[in-house]
This record gives structure tokens, C-alpha cells and sequence, in this order.
């Protein structure tokens, strides 16, 4: 049996803690945007890129307390643009996770 086609279902805590935990690797999330509704899916990674380079300093808040997670678009991407490679995924949206070749439905 190909176990990277088997679909495991988990928590949003999981999925949040699961994308926390995978620093350096490329994942793919699909999630509701809180702004429209819209269902997205993406190919991202956490990671030295994430808030690098941002024109005005550091964060001016912690993306945890706003149930947000900071990601960095991977080339291919079709979300991507050049100006705009860094990312908000809202924690309670997560749908799928796809990582380490396993795919996860968040419940």
C-alpha cells in the first residue's frame, strides 16, 4: 500500500504545531482566508526568509496572538509575486496539510 497517498485527519492545533515544527521544509496548506472567504492553497516554507528584509523593522506584533502563521511563498507558486513572498495562513482556516509526503485533513 502507498502510504503517501493515505489521508489522516487532525486537530488545527496539530496543523499549526505541525507547520511550527517544520522549519526548513516545503509543506502545502489549503485554508480559508479570513478576509474573503476564499479557499487557497499553497506551497510554503517557514524559515530565515519568512521576515527578512521587511521595509520598516521588525514585526510590529506576534502573529500567534492574532491565530496567524508567517510563511514564505515557494518559487511555482501561483500566489506568488516577486514584491510579495511572505504570507499570513489563519490558523483556524486550515483545511489540508500536505508535508514530509503525508497529506492530513485538519477537522
Amino acid at each position: 500500500m502507498n502510504t503517501s497517498t493515505m489521508t489522516s485527519t487532525i486537530t488545527t492545533a496539530e496543523a499549526a504545531q505541525m507547520i511550527e515544527n517544520s522549519n526548513g521544509k516545503v509543506f502545502s496548506v489549503t485554508f480559508i482566508k479570513r478576509t474573503t472567504g476564499e479557499v487557497r492553497t499553497m506551497r510554503a516554507m517557514l524559515g530565515e526568509n519568512t521576515r527578512k528584509d521587511l521595509a520598516g523593522g521588525p514585526a510590529a506584533y506576534n502573529p500567534a496572538d492574532h491565530g496567524l502563521i508567517w510563511v514564505y511563498l515557494m518559487a511555482g507558486d501561483c500566489n506568488r509575486a516577486e514584491s510579495r513572498n511572505r504570507r499570513s495562513i489563519a490558523v483556524e482556516g486550515i483545511q489540508r496539510l500536505a508535508l514530509d509526503g503525508k497529506t492530513f485533513e485538519v477537522a
